[in-house]
C-alpha cells in the first residue's frame, strides 16, 4: 500500500504533501463481514499532528 500526495481538483490545484508518520492496517474479517463489506477493509490513520488529503494506492 502507498500513501501519497493528493491528486490536484479544481477545488484544490496543489494539494499539500502529507507529513508525518501514517498508518495502515487491513481489519480482520470478523470486523469486514460485521460491517457488511464484502472485501477488504482497511484502515489508514493519520498522524496526531494533523493530516492532509492523501491518495491510496494498493500495490
Amino acid at each position: 500500500m502507498s500513501i501519497g500526495k493528493a491528486s490536484p481538483t479544481p477545488e484544490n490545484p496543489t494539494p499539500p504533501t502529507p507529513s508525518g508518520t501514517w498508518s495502515v492496517s487491513v481489519e480482520t474479517r470478523a470486523k469486514t463481514e460485521a460491517a457488511n463489506i464484502d472485501g477488504a477493509l482497511i484502515k489508514v490513520t493519520p498522524p496526531a499532528e494533523g493530516s492532509t488529503p492523501v491518495d491510496v494506492q494498493l500495490d
